[in-house]
């Protein structure tokens, strides 16, 4: 999974609207949407399964490919760069097949590029390398395990991939191709098609709220920041806003602590040892916990560079 900060955001995304997720799957999967069976006129095709397959191991999420197909749709959500994702694969997979009786499709979806694991290339292979390699065309003897799965590089994906499938997939966009080479042109892109959609403003925030929030996987915080501060007006409704309102993180007593302090350590850092270096500056200008930027306040007195007053 993800880093876990995110996952919430992440698994909270998908609960909103599961059928646009169960259709970008089946894309990928190349499933033909006319296998799937509808319980009803107005029911979805997909419906997020319980997916604790396991006392011990618990998969992303499962879909069921309508009523009658038999099929699953299991995704993993990957961050982190972690070795070992196709081996956790090849088991939830397994474990998913014999508890809904099911046959049972993973998707390994990856978020990071600079997070891309080196085991995942759509194939998880155990053979017994004791025993020599067959000629080409012939049965392996020594094979052991040959599992399949699909896998998604998001940073490999377009804006336009994921809209095809509705709105509820936005809050991806900061991840894909588009928000790695512009990203603000791709988040103002996302942000109007939310703007001119028919949405609930509430809902409109609260997927806004998610696509910078999310966006924190591969791109800093300041620069998140200010898309944060420029659709403002349109997210104070949104439950991401009111959660991070309650728990202190925009009020301004602490943003008015972290700014004072910044400011004295680079005035009175500059008066002993001269202006920093712009990455001195930035880093310093960067950190926003209280308790480190007082420390660092205090190493003014006793450092002999700037390089002192950084010792944290």
């Amino acid at each position: 999974m993800a880093e876990n900060k995110y996952n919430a955001s992440l698994k909270d995304l998908i609960d909103k609207d599961p059928e646009a997720w169960g259709r970008y799957l089946a894309h990928h999967l190349h499933i033909d949407a006319t296998e799937f069976e509808v319980l009803k006129p107005d029911a979805k095709q997909f419906q997020v399964l319980d997916s604790d397959v396991s006392t011990a191991l618990r998969t992303d999420k499962l879909f069921q490919v309508g009523p009658k197909a038999k099929k699953l749709i299991h995704l993993e959500l990957e961050g982190s760069g972690d070795l070992g994702l196709p081996k956790r694969l090849q088991i939830y997979n397994i474990l998913a097949e014999r508890h809904h009786k099911m046959l049972v499709k993973s998707v390994a979806i990856l978020l990071r590029e600079e997070k891309n694991p080196s085991d995942v290339t759509g194939e998880y292979i155990v053979r017994d390398d004791s025993i020599p390699l067959p000629e080409p065309g012939q049965p392996d003897p020594g094979l052991i395990h040959h599992f399949r799965y699909h896998v998604i590089r998001l940073w490999e994906e377009s804006l336009d991939d994921l809209m095809a499938f509705g709105l509820n997939l936005l809050p991806l966009a900061l991840l894909t191709r588009d928000g790695n080479e512009n990203l603000q042109q791709t988040f103002a892109r996302a942000e109007n098609e939310l703007r001119k959609s028919d949405l609930a403003d509430k809902i409109k925030g609260d997927l806004m709220s998610l696509m910078i929030n999310i966006g924190g996987l591969a791109h800093k915080k300041e620069v998140l920041g200010g898309l944060y501060m420029s659709v403002g007006n349109i997210l104070e409704e949104s439950w991401v806003f009111q959660d991070i309102k309650g728990k202190g993180h925009v009020e301004g007593r602490v943003e008015g602590e972290v700014a004072s302090l910044v400011k004295n350590i680079l005035r009175l850092g500059t008066k002993r040892f001269g202006t920093p270096e712009s990455s001195v500056q930035e880093k310093i200008q960067l950190l926003t916990d209280v308790p480190q930027l007082e420390q660092m306040l205090d190493n003014v007195l006793t450092a002999t560079s700037w390089d002192d007053i950084l010792k944290i």
